[in-house]
């Protein structure tokens, strides 16, 4: 007996089975089964409720994908800062030159570092707030491209 096995585009794989003693074929055809996307980080349970608070100010807010993004695809640590009064995630991205934090609540991301404060401010869609905080808002800023930017700055 002899296979050949061709993928469609059609979302299936058609294999032709020809048997060798008369020719005949016989074509059969199976599903592709979709290799599962890869499974997201593991948010510890205290971030995890973060998230939970953030829906309850906002449904529709985006934080929990940028969180996703900033540790799955940019390497950052996510923790949990010891106030319990707060409402906000810490994000540290250790690069070869320094390291980078960034913090986030349900409205956006930001940056209060003193050593950050010249190179934050000059991103698109910073919002310079009171005490040397910089806030890039989810609305009006790319809180990935801000991220990455933060990255490099670290890196470079």
């Amino acid at each position: 007996m002899t296979l050949l096995t061709v993928t469609l585009p059609v979302g299936c794989t058609e294999v032709k089975i020809v048997r060798p003693e008369d020719g005949t074929e016989m074509l059969v055809q199976l599903p592709v089964i979709e290799p599962s996307p890869a499974e997201g980080p593991s948010f510890a349970a205290d971030v995890l409720d973060r998230f939970e608070r953030y829906r309850k100010y906002d449904r529709k807010t985006p934080a929990p994908d940028v969180a996703d993004f900033l540790v799955r695809h940019l390497g950052f640590e996510v923790e949990v800062p010891p106030s319990k009064a707060s409402s906000e995630l810490r994000f540290i991205f250790t690069g070869t030159k320094r390291s980078a934090t960034l913090w986030m609540n349900s409205a956006g991301l930001f940056s209060i570092s003193k050593d950050q404060v010249n190179f934050a401010i000059e991103l698109a869609g910073a919002v310079p707030k009171a005490e040397g905080r910089i806030m890039f808002p989810f609305p009006s800023s790319d809180p990935r491209e801000i991220a990455k930017e933060f990255v490099a700055w670290a890196n470079g």
